[in-house]
């Protein structure tokens, strides 16, 4: 039997593989082009479901937070929140109680917004949003929170969508960050 396929045609043969010219290392990818900012992109860390987050501008450190990508905004528990609307055209601000007990202190913070927040039993409430930086995994960002209490809760704060991207990658595995 010849080098031939029943049906009579030659087989397709591959063209073959490019190769670099002699002397030269084959072709590598290109480098990555930076972003417009001209630095370049942070890696990702990796952060557990379960992390301390601190917020210095309140004074607030060692919070017990829990990480839900399920969550757009991150939220914190306060325990008294005041909203004022100055109304002679200034932005309205929140006077809030943040810590308990001998580390409680009230801090004012300027709202940017109010958000209907739907919670896991799918109850809605309006609440306000402020911005404060936050450490979390050894970073420290700027990024929107939104004011409720959260009597009951295991954790006093929840980390969301928003202050999570693309900063951290979550692994469900590790559980808190030391």
């Amino acid at each position: 039997m010849t080098g031939k396929p029943p049906s009579g045609k030659p087989p397709a043969s591959k063209p073959p593989a490019a190769r670099p010219p002699a002397g030269k290392p084959p072709a590598t990818r290109p480098p990555a082009e930076k972003p417009p900012s001209g630095k370049p992109p942070r890696r990702k860390r990796v952060i557990g479901v379960l992390e301390t987050v601190s917020i210095p501008e309140w004074r607030l450190y060692g919070i017990r937070a829990r990480v839900d990508t399920g969550a757009l905004t991150s939220s914190i528990d306060v325990p008294r929140a005041v909203v004022v609307e100055p109304g002679d055209g200034r932005r309205p601000y929140a006077e809030i109680t943040a810590g308990e007990g001998e580390e409680a202190r009230t801090v004012k913070v300027l709202i940017v917004g109010f958000r209907t927040v739907r919670n896991p039993s799918g109850h809605a409430s309006r609440r306000p949003i402020v911005e404060a930086v936050i450490e979390l995994g050894g970073r420290r960002f700027r990024t929107q929170i939104n004011l409720h209490r959260r009597e009951g809760m295991t954790y006093r704060m929840i980390i969301g969508r928003r202050a999570l991207a693309g900063r951290f990658l979550v692994d469900v595995a590790r559980r808190r960050r030391t």
